[in-house]
């Protein structure tokens, strides 16, 4: 599941230079992390900060109502 885990980082890191950022697919990654209890507490912090991390630089690079070109 670390494996699952690590690709959903890599498709939102990507996601930032390919603007596919959907609310919704984002939500579903975190319950795929947050609900599987095989994945340790201290990894699901550092997950979740890496997450707060990329969205807040998409947030603040990208102008809203725009696909950010």
């Amino acid at each position: 599941m670390c494996v699952v885990a690590f690709w959903i980082v890599l498709s939102r890191i990507l996601n930032l230079f390919f603007v596919l950022r959907s609310d919704h697919y984002w939500k579903i990654e975190y319950s795929l992390i947050f609900c599987n209890h095989k994945i340790t507490t201290s990894l699901k912090v550092k997950i979740l900060i890496l997450f707060n991390l990329v969205n807040l630089n998409y947030n603040k690079n990208t102008p809203k109502g725009t696909f950010g070109f």
